[in-house]
């Protein structure tokens, strides 16, 4: 499954995302046009399924030549690339997406807070 996101106030695409959902889950792509949510979501909802972790990447990277026109910009341009896996409790890989966002239409932001023992709660791998 593949889509181009249009920014809230402008015309332009602000990035092209491609997911990949487990074969044990195919039959979502019947529901994804009434869907606006989440996949991930709707493979919880749907399978019973609960996505417990998601492993994100950050790149930098260039607009894959294919997609230049999709994006509206010119080949070869530099992106920020997010790779995201999304793994059960058991690490079971339910979905993969990578979404190529144009460097002048995408920012990231992560606040990053102290823990103390008190509020750590449980650690994990």
């Amino acid at each position: 499954m593949w889509g181009v996101r249009v920014g809230q106030y402008s015309a332009l695409p602000i990035g092209y995302m491609e997911v990949f959902v487990h074969e044990a889950y195919a039959g979502i792509h019947r529901q994804m046009e009434d869907n606006d949510g989440p996949i991930y979501a709707l493979i919880e909802r749907e399978y019973g399924e609960r996505v417990d972790e998601v492993v994100q990447t950050l790149r930098g990277a260039t607009i894959p030549p294919e997609l230049s026109e999709v994006l509206k910009v010119p080949p070869g341009s530099a992106s920020l690339e997010i790779e995201r896996v999304f793994k059960t409790r058991l690490r079971k890989v339910v979905e993969v997406s990578f979404n190529y966002h144009p460097v002048d239409r995408f920012s990231y932001t992560m606040v990053l807070r102290s823990v103390t023992r008190e509020n750590a709660g449980t650690e994990r791998d």
